[in-house]
């Protein structure tokens, strides 16, 4: 089948980066080429905008970004939000009480920043991987010294995504049977150890098919691809879902096809397939 694909959305973590947080000069090379043929390739992350990689926004001619997990559209160009699906401040209050009696760091994602605990500086590396992420995470974050819902009710401001990290994998589990019974919220993960809780329309599917429809691009237009549960929806609604060989059971299944891992270069094999028939 022949596609005629004008808009690719890229996942960063675990899809465009390898494991050291590193964006190969082949994949920077096969978005540039894209790009240079017509293609507007966008980063579509569940990192806020703050977290957004200068390797890959300062290419030339990436001018949109979806952040949050489709939560804010974001015209780079401009600096300014296109589109936005956010959780109001009531809800947040009306959940963050159960969301303060599990073992987790709370991260607060509001108007394209995280906000984490201070007390969550000392102990992160305890919560990630990789030494890399928890650099990543003490790079991009403000910290705020009260407890969560102190800070949701001052800062008084809608809410792109609250991120729960566990050090426990079955604490996780055990939260993910609990919050179940909240159906005002979209729950997924992109992290074994993560939870990440939008407005329940929010996800990166409904973000990229928006921005399509922004440009003009139709549903078949459109090329995704990621690894992980919040990749889900985009790979799904996409008119070319890709899946990373290093992706969950999931996304393989509903994924038009299976690209190669991120440490083999996998997005940038599915854009030469693709995008420039190499």
């Amino acid at each position: 089948m022949k596609y005629d694909i004008k808009l690719i959305g890229l996942d960063l973590d675990g899809t465009v980066f390898n494991e050291k947080k590193q964006i190969s000069d082949r994949t920077i090379n096969a978005i540039s080429k894209a790009i240079e043929k017509g293609v507007t390739v966008i980063p579509a992350t569940g990192r806020p905008y703050g977290g957004l990689p200068n390797e890959f926004t300062s290419i030339p001619g990436v001018r949109y970004a979806l952040t949050a997990n489709g939560s804010s559209i974001i015209d780079l160009m401009e600096k300014k939000v296109i589109y936005s699906n956010l959780i109001d401040v009531k809800a947040a209050l009306d959940i963050i009480d159960e969301l303060l009696t599990f073992d987790a760091i709370i991260d607060i994602f509001i108007d394209g920043t995280g906000y984490s605990p201070k007390s969550s500086i000392s102990c992160v590396r305890d919560y990630m991987h990789t030494e890399e992420m928890a650099d990543y995470f003490i790079k991009t974050r403000l910290f705020y010294d009260n407890d969560a819902k102190t800070f949701i009710r001052d800062m008084d401001q809608p809410i792109e995504k609250i991120q729960l990290l566990f050090k426990d994998i079955s604490k996780k589990e055990k939260a993910s049977e609990i919050l179940k019974a909240h159906s005002d919220f979209a729950f997924t993960s992109a992290l074994t150890n993560n939870i990440e809780i939008n407005s329940v329309t929010a996800n990166k599917g409904d973000g990229l098919l928006g921005l399509g429809t922004h440009l003009g691009i139709k549903r078949e237009q459109i090329m995704a691809c990621g690894d992980s549960y919040n990749d889900y929806e985009m790979i799904k609604s996409a008119g070319l879902g890709i899946a990373m060989g290093n992706a969950t059971k999931d996304i393989k299944e509903i994924a038009d096809f299976i690209t190669l891992t991120n440490e083999e270069d996998g997005v940038a094999y599915a854009i030469e397939k693709y995008i420039l028939s190499i």
